[in-house]
């Protein structure tokens, strides 16, 4: 039941937002009206909905419910309970490539191609892969974040003693890390030490 009824606001969710203000900031809102649901709830609905528009234009006739349940699978790479109670076969090869990933929804006959995500393919730039470009939609980009000059000792030591592992710093003063990372959380009192950067095109 809790699983069909986390389906079930995903769905409502989609049908709801009609995309006049960015997604996360109307995602907050609605969370906000919706206290009833923990914080467990909020991040997979959240997981859910994005992974759902991350699928671009591909299965566009195909029901939400399985467009949700298709975008989960293929935007994560570690095992989801929702996908247990619905799709075990899938949740087996959480782990797997994207690639692969798409070849096992094809085999179960979902007709899911890659290049259907963005199928303007002659209005990318010159240089840029099409296949490429459409696989980056299935792939959350990495958290970067900038250190204030001064500070960038005193944040690695914080990194270290929080077991946030692996993270990339890239010299001045930027660090590469896992996107997820409740950075208030996992690194506290470091506001003034850090702020966030638009992450690089993939």
């Amino acid at each position: 039941m809790k699983f069909d009824n986390q389906l079930r606001h995903a769905t409502a969710i989609i049908a709801a937002y009609q995309g006049g203000t960015p997604l996360h900031g109307w995602l907050k809102d609605f969370f906000r009206d919706n206290k009833q649901m923990g914080s467990k709830d909020r991040r997979l609905l959240s997981n859910m909905v994005y992974g759902f528009y991350r699928l671009g234009h591909a299965l566009r006739d195909r029901p939400v419910e399985e467009r949700l349940l298709i975008g989960l699978f293929l935007c994560n790479d570690s095992p989801q309970e929702l996908l247990q109670y619905f799709k075990p076969e899938w949740n087996e090869k959480a782990a797997s490539t994207p690639e692969e990933k798409i070849i096992l929804l094809q085999s179960s006959g979902i007709d899911f191609h890659l290049s259907d995500i963005f199928p303007w393919k002659n209005e990318l730039s010159e240089g840029i892969d099409h296949e490429s470009f459409c696989l980056s939609f299935l792939r959350q980009p990495d958290l970067f974040l900038r250190i204030r000059p001064g500070h960038e000792e005193a944040v690695r030591q914080k990194l270290g003693k929080a077991g946030i592992h692996p993270y990339e710093f890239i010299p001045p003063s930027a660090l590469r890390l896992p996107n997820g990372l409740k950075v208030e959380e996992s690194l506290p009192r470091t506001g003034k030490s850090l702020s966030r950067i638009t992450a690089p095109s993939k």
